[in-house]
């Protein structure tokens, strides 16, 4: 080295240390830019602010898992006040029970008074003020007469805070409900809460009981970008409250030999977990993302119970507290920021590519639903087809109730007038003498038996719904008992036939033959009568039958009906149910891809930023280095521009 190298070697430390300092100010003075140009919505979306400002964490989780004791003691909150502010909070009801279906914000007030701000700005000097305040607030919204449109925002005296050496970073804290609200303003509400301000926060806490892990299950993160707890882990910490004072995690701690170990805790925290889903992974989630935690009267009240149990965890609580406190206090760095900013779209397009699967696998299984529900109700709806056919066939039986019995005496009355002519015939044809009358009677008794024995309602009243199709033996009538009926009305003239002595009558001695004569035409006419009325009333009783049978039908069909009919009105509620689940989930699916897509332009739109700047400062510094006067000072410039490159990297990790 020179002369003149040694003199310049102190000015040219002095320039590379300024340079050096100076190697992200391209990448500040891009992320300002940018954020600068969002609309004025947007723009608060994303942090802002010096080194060390103040960090934006949103904190999940349900009511009861010692949720506010958690917020409190991150925002730094002093432990002689944390009780008092936690009451004031609670707006006067139980602890436990202060929850609402609201997100609220949490913040340091920057004098000694509480502030309220929703749609105005309250300031309260004492706290019961601030605790009326907040009860009338939480009445109004259980009741639905106020629906928020940004999160409430309570600013917690200044005061109240720990400003000793190790106090917990600057806090802003968003706090979103977990459980799933009531009504569907409230899902509204707490969904757009989640799309605006989950995004671009600094760090997102997933909170939730030690001995109930169900707060991890997907069913339980259905908010925007809570979900993506596995997919994008850095974001996120899993923070368990109440792990250690439960008597079941006492005695697996009691159980252990050799030294206590945040590591341990947490490893035991991750097996936990698993047992809640799938495996989860070092490489997936690592352990340093995990926080077993104790906080407030029921951790410090184990103390006093002087076993030994509270010395021998405490250190690990504390260590495991400490690194949560600058886990969030290294979130908030500018170069935090910016590289969480730059990585948006990429980490849009991970979260949509893993959140669409499941999206898709989900609609597939509603779509196989609907498929199911719809075969069912096509069979339903045959069921109810062939009710109402079967109905439609038996919708005459009242008719049919007098019709048939009225064409059944039609019917016989027309076979008797029928047989009387007959016998008219026969009468004509009868000679003089006994043996004639026998024969005719005979011939007459067994036409009228036969013409009676064949006919069939069928044959004569043709109905068209086969009223007397497939008429059986069981229904034909008695041969036997018709041909008493009929020879029955023949016996006075068969017994003064065979009181005769003589075989041949004299009609122009005695009166006889036309007195028989006469006796066989009135005998004959009754025969036909009698035969009349009891195929008549034979065949009413058969038909009475098959009323009654079809009347069984009727009410069969009418209850089958009545049962299709009620099958297919449930079914189609349950169609129309799952078609409007599925159009639901199917908005769903394409409102998160255009979030996604809207939130990837916005990363996109950084990067274009970021590269523009960049370019600028590597031509800045790469024409310095051209222009330098000494080679000394242009190969710093190159050195310098080599380290813009490097820098370029870092905030470029991941992409």
């Amino acid at each position: 080295m020179n002369a003149r190298d040694e003199r310049d070697a102190p000015d040219l430390a002095r320039r590379w240390a300024r340079l050096s300092g100076a190697r992200r100010k391209w990448a500040f003075e891009a992320y300002n830019r940018f954020v600068a140009s969002l609309g004025e919505e947007m723009r608060s979306h994303f942090a802002t602010g010096e080194e060390g400002s103040e960090a934006y964490v949103v904190v999940f989780g349900r009511t009861q898992v010692g949720k506010t004791t958690l917020l409190l003691d991150l925002m730094g909150v002093a432990p002689q006040f944390a009780a008092g502010v936690s009451s004031v909070l609670r707006g006067g009801r139980e602890i436990g029970k202060s929850a609402t279906a609201t997100a609220m914000e949490y913040r340091r007030s920057p004098d000694e008074r509480w502030r309220l701000n929703w749609d105005a700005e309250q300031v309260f000097v004492e706290d019961h003020a601030m605790e009326v305040a907040l009860a009338a607030l939480r009445q109004r919204m259980s009741s639905g007469r106020l629906v928020a449109d940004k999160p409430v925002v309570v600013s917690i005296p200044a005061g109240r805070f720990d400003v000793g050496t190790g106090a917990a970073p600057r806090v802003r804290i968003l706090d979103l409900p977990g459980d799933n609200p009531r009504e569907g303003v409230e899902q509204a509400h707490v969904t757009a809460m989640a799309e605006k301000y989950v995004p671009n926060a600094d760090l997102i806490l997933l909170v939730g009981r030690a001995d109930d892990l169900s707060f991890l299950n997907l069913d339980a993160l259905t908010l925007p970008r809570i979900q993506d707890w596995r997919i994008i882990p850095q974001r996120f910490r899993i923070v368990t409250t109440y792990s250690f004072t439960p008597d079941s995690q006492r005695k697996q701690v009691d159980a252990r030999d050799g030294p206590l170990t945040a590591d341990g805790f947490r490893r035991r925290l991750r097996q936990q977990i698993e047992t809640f889903g799938r495996p989860l992974p070092e490489d997936e989630v690592p352990s340093n993302l995990l926080f077993p935690l104790e906080f407030g009267d029921s951790w410090t009240s184990q103390a006093a119970r002087q076993d030994g149990f509270y010395e021998r965890i405490n250190p690990i609580v504390a260590e495991l507290k400490q690194q949560l406190h600058r886990d969030i206090e290294e979130s908030a760095t500018e170069i935090g920021r910016i590289r969480s900013a730059v990585q948006v779209h990429v980490i849009a397009d991970n979260v949509k590519k893993a959140r669409l699967v499941q999206l898709d696998a989900a609609l597939s299984c509603e779509r196989e639903r609907l498929e199911a529900l719809e075969d069912e109700q096509a069979r339903v709806a045959r069921r109810l087809e062939m009710a109402e056919k079967a109905l439609a066939g038996l919708a005459h039986l009242s008719k049919l109730e007098a019709e048939v019995p009225a064409g059944i005496e039609r019917d016989c009355q027309t076979l008797a007038e029928s047989a009387k002519a007959c016998g008219a015939k026969l009468r004509g044809e009868i000679e003089t003498n006994r043996n004639s009358f026998i024969d005719k009677i005979s011939t007459y008794s067994s036409a009228l038996l036969s013409v009676s024995m064949d006919y069939r309602p069928e044959l004569i009243f043709g109905d068209k719904d086969n009223f007397w199709t497939n008429i059986s033996p069981a229904e034909e009538p008695n041969r036997d008992e018709l041909r008493d009926v009929i020879q029955r009305e023949f016996e006075t003239t068969r017994k003064k036939l065979s009181g005769y002595f003589l075989e041949e009558y004299y009609p122009n001695v005695s009166r006889d033959f036309a007195i028989d004569k006469a006796l066989l035409d009135w005998d004959m006419t009754a025969a036909a009568n009698a035969a009349r009325k009891w195929l008549a009333a034979h065949w009413k009783t058969r038909a009475a039958e098959r009323l009654e049978r079809k009347k069984k039908e009727q009410k069969l069909a009418k209850s089958r009906a009545t049962l299709a009919r009620g099958d297919l009105d449930e079914v189609t509620r349950r169609c129309a149910a799952q078609q409007d689940l599925l159009a639901g989930k199917e908005q769903e699916r394409q409102a998160f891809s255009d979030r996604m897509d809207r939130e990837r332009e916005t990363g996109g739109d950084f990067r274009a930023y970021l590269d523009e700047a960049y370019l600028l400062a590597l031509r800045a510094r790469m024409r310095e280095g051209r222009e330098a006067a000494a080679p000394s000072e242009s190969l710093l410039m190159l050195l310098s521009a080599a380290q813009l490159g490097e820098e370029r990297k870092n905030i470029l990790i991941g992409q």
